[in-house]
Order: C-alpha cells, then structure tokens, then sequence
C-alpha cells in the first residue's frame, strides 16, 4: 500500500499512466501529493501552499499542476509538479473549483462557486402597537459583505467584501450608498474585521499577506497604511479601547492557545489580557470591563475587567459573533429553529428583552459581525442571501 488512505483523498488525475495526484487532510491543513503509479513515496507538491487544497488536474504536458485553494472563497492556482510557490490562475480562476482540462490542453473549465451575503439594517427606534421593527437590506452585491462597523458620527460604515474579487476593505454612506474601496492586498487570504477608531480618524483590520494574519491600521482619508505589530504570531480581529489607547486582538503569540491581548497604540509591548482562551473582545464604554467571546466556549460572552482579574461568563446560547457591546447593555442574537431573535441585556438590571425575530439562517464560517449605530437607533447584520455556481469555460488556456 502507497498511501495511507484514512488521511487521503485520491483525485484520479494521472499523467501518461506514470503519477497520481491526490489531496491528503493532514493536522488541519489539506496539501496536494503526487505519488508513482508504480509504487514509491508520495512527494508533496502544495505543502508551502497557506490554507486548505481541493481538487487538482494536471496540464497536458504534465509540468504544472492547476488546483483549487483559499479556505473561504475558493480560487484556482498553478504550480510546477515538483512543488514549489504557488500563483493565482489568471485570466480566470477567481471562487474556482474542480479544475478540468482538455485533452488537448487548450480548454479549461471549471465551477465558479460563490457564497452571497448582504449587510441589513435593524430600525430599533419605537415602532407603533404591534407592528414589527423594519429589517432592510442596506449593502449588497452579488459577493460577500461582512463584518460592518459604524464610523464614531455616525455617517459612513466600514465593512469587509469580497466584491472586487478579493477580500478587501470598503467604506460608505451610512444610507450604503457610494461605496469606496480602502485597501488593495489582492490576495487569497481574508482582509476583513475593520473596527473604527473612537476619534474616526483610522481603522484597524487584520490581513494576510505574509501567510500569517496581521494587524493592519489604515488612515481613512489619506489611505496610509500601517502594520503596527508585526510579529511572527497570528494576530487577528482586532478591536479598539473606547479613549484609542489601545488595540485589543487575538494572538497565538502566549504558547497557550488563543488569548486576548492588548497593544499600545503609540507601539510597545503586549499585553495578556485573558488567560483561559479568548477570541474577538470590545471593552465596556466606561473602560471597566472586556467582553469577549472564544472559540472553546462560542455561543458564551465572558468578561474580565481591564486592570485583570477573574474571567467569568457573561451570557450563554448567543450566537457565535452576533453581538455588540452598547453603552447600556450588549445586543446579541440567538437561534430558535428557524428563527433568528435580536435580544438586549440591560447591564443594571441583567433584564433580556426582545429586539425582533426573523425567519432567517446566519451567515457561516463565522464571518458575521453585528454593529450599533452611534445614536443607538441602529443595528447592522450579515445574512446569507444564497449560493450561486456557474460553469465556467477558458479557451486559449495556456
């Protein structure tokens, strides 16, 4: 026996009888393998590839190699049979899967694969006896829209789309009109969880164009852009403290696991912020306590106060990055069947009130996000609007 079939999934591409190229699930990861038909060793061809590998098909004359990648989108890529770096199908490719070519190699054809999610508006102002809070559809395409957050006054929403064909950063109106794209990474990883700063000058977003995520701060006028960590960890969804002293994340960097942390924002050493695992963490508008949520206890809000001490859990049965920190209590969502309800928890009184309830599913993978408007009035929410796929045809492929 070749391989070890538990950890494998063969893709059945040969190349003249001699190779077979399968994918192997191995610790997280999915690579790319090519093994002699004949019997030998299986040599990995995607293994410096970040992310997750599906479905391979070789060229004709057998040199390359076109896969699919990307943990979220999709997107097809090239890379020489023996291994090395791989680079972005083009023209075409983009949410590609299950690569095919001709046998004379001058065609491919492939599923182009997409996930629709649009930003909807919650109207929390008092409505009359009986009628339900209007829910509409504020920001949309025919991609992803994600993660919004509102600007400190209240007039322009930053939000995280794959529209451009690439996870990017986009800033508009508050009405979702004019909508301007900020940053231009260009590559397979998400560029995504843009948080505003209190005095509305920057924002902070998490990236990544170094394999690993970072953090990334950009000027919302002039555009420039810096990366005020940069470290060697995995640093992601980062956050503000309500005076701007502080950037609050998520960074393996402790040696045990994923924990919150917090950074200067002037530069300095992190800071420990949780001990027992932390996730996506915004401070308390008094700048007393952090609440945050992580991912060994996802449908629970836990707090910490910010000078440290006892981690305890704060909320159970929300739903997993639906919810925001207000002044006078958290808004958060959770499931029942095929409902969706919007629920407040007042800070003084621990009373849970109802917001609305919807027959809609959540959005998946975890890109979500739910953001209060300034004045309170307001709530902005991802939800799915459906899968779209299309075969997709190249000719002239080389």
């Amino acid at each position: 026996m070749v391989v070890d079939a538990n950890r494998l999934q063969p893709c059945f591409y040969t190349l003249r009888g001699e190779s077979l190229l399968f994918h192997r699930n191995d610790g997280g990861r999915s690579d790319l393998y090519r093994v002699p038909v004949a019997g030998g060793e299986p040599r990995p061809v995607t293994i410096d590839h970040d992310g997750r590998t599906d479905a391979g098909a070789w060229t004709t004359n057998g040199s390359e190699i076109i896969f699919a990648g990307d943990w979220y989108e999709g997107g097809l890529f090239r890379i020489k049979a023996q291994g090395g770096k791989p680079q972005p199908l083009s023209p075409g490719g983009q949410f590609g899967y299950f690569p095919s070519i001709s046998r004379q190699g001058h065609r491919l054809v492939y599923s182009e694969q997409t996930y629709e999610t649009d930003i909807w508006r919650l109207d929390l102002s008092p409505a009359p006896s009986g009628k339900p809070p209007a829910l509409t559809r504020l920001i949309s395409s025919s991609r992803r829209e994600d993660t919004p957050n509102f600007s400190p006054d209240g007039k322009s929403i930053v939000f995280s789309s794959n529209r451009s064909g690439h996870w990017e950063i986009w800033v508009c109106d508050s009405d979702g009109q004019n909508s301007v794209q900020l940053t231009s990474f260009g590559g397979s990883y998400v560029t995504g969880t843009p948080r505003w700063s209190p005095d509305g000058k920057t924002i902070v977003f998490d990236s990544g164009p170094r394999g690993k995520p970072d953090i990334f701060v950009i000027n919302a006028e002039s555009r420039v852009q810096q990366n005020p960590i940069a470290s060697t960890y995995a640093d992601f969804v980062p956050s503000w403290s309500r005076d701007g002293r502080w950037i609050y994340f998520c960074s393996d960097r402790g040696g045990d696991g994923d924990q919150v942390w917090k950074m200067p924002v002037e530069g300095g050493q992190p800071i420990q912020v949780t001990k027992n695992g932390g996730w996506e963490a915004f401070e308390s508008f008094d700048g007393t306590t952090v609440y945050y949520s992580k991912l060994g206890d996802p449908d629970a809000i836990w707090k910490v106060p910010t000078a440290g001490g006892d981690e305890k859990r704060f909320l159970a049965n929300t739903l997993f990055r639906y919810w925001t920190v207000g002044d006078k209590g958290i808004y958060f969502i959770t499931r029942e069947d095929r409902f969706l309800n919007v629920n407040f928890i007042d800070f003084a009184t621990r009373k849970i009130s109802s917001r609305g309830r919807f027959e809609r599913s959540p959005a998946r993978d975890g890109h979500a996000g739910l953001a209060l408007s300034p004045n309170g009035l307001s709530l902005l929410w991802t939800l799915p609007e459906g899968n779209n796929s299309d075969i997709m045809l190249v000719e002239n492929f080389r």
